[in-house]
């Protein structure tokens, strides 16, 4: 089994560690945290690392994967950096699908993706780098996911069509055939696109409608910055 480090050590980290305890190809030897949000020594009975230990030591880690356990954080850029920075380091991305997701054939998964349980990921879709799909979601054939994309629970993305980087999809969202949404843009739980989601913006509703909010709008306020 191959040894993996989860970065991250919140409700995400420890959701996905349950993912990987139970595969057969992993055996998740610990957890890994910038120092400053260390809270505790111990997570599950694994020990908890520094981020600054692999930094400053990459050369230490070169046989293990690393998996970055990090949620759609600030349009996923906080995954986004840690991936690239071990990217750089020159260190393993782990990837997993849940046994329990079909993945049709000629499918391409990029590194450090999680698909989780009951997806269908049909014929011919490519998954970026650095993404996730969750639970009960259906990507249709010949559809395009790009890289630091989060695709929450019971989703659907019709044939054809295509999510930007950094976007998110909420819970039961529906995209349909031969659409797109933009990178960065936020489709709301429980919206049906209809239409081309062209620009960085929320979209709601059904039919999932421009807000003409960006997501950095909405960051912002949500973060209480005028």
């Amino acid at each position: 089994m191959k040894k993996l480090i989860l970065v991250g050590a919140g409700e995400t980290a420890q959701t996905i560690f349950q993912y990987f305890a139970a595969s057969k190809d992993f055996d998740v030897v610990s957890f890994c945290v910038e120092r400053q949000y260390i809270e505790a020594s111990r997570i599950f009975d694994l020990p908890v690392i520094s981020y600054e230990e692999v930094v400053s030591s990459p050369q230490r880690f070169k046989d293990h994967y690393f998996f970055v356990a990090v949620s759609y954080t600030d349009m996923n850029r906080v995954r986004e950096r840690f991936f690239n920075e071990l990217k750089q380091l020159g260190l393993n991305l782990a990837s997993h699908v849940h046994p329990s997701s079909f993945i049709g054939p000629d499918v391409t998964v990029g590194e450090n993706c999680l698909v989780y349980d009951k997806c269908s990921i049909n014929y011919k879709v490519r998954i970026g780098d650095n993404s996730t799909i969750c639970s009960g979601s259906v990507i249709s054939h010949s559809s395009v996911i790009g890289c630091n994309v989060f695709i929450a629970p019971n989703t659907s993305v019709g044939g054809f069509s295509s999510i930007g980087n950094n976007a998110f999809i909420g819970i039961g969202a529906i995209v349909s055939d031969m659409k797109s949404v933009a990178p960065f843009a936020i489709l709301s739980a429980g919206a049906v696109l209809f239409e081309n989601a062209s620009a960085p913006n929320i979209y709601k509703g059904n039919p999932a409608r421009d807000s003409n909010i960006s997501s950095e709008t909405y960051l912002k306020l949500m973060k209480g910055i005028s």
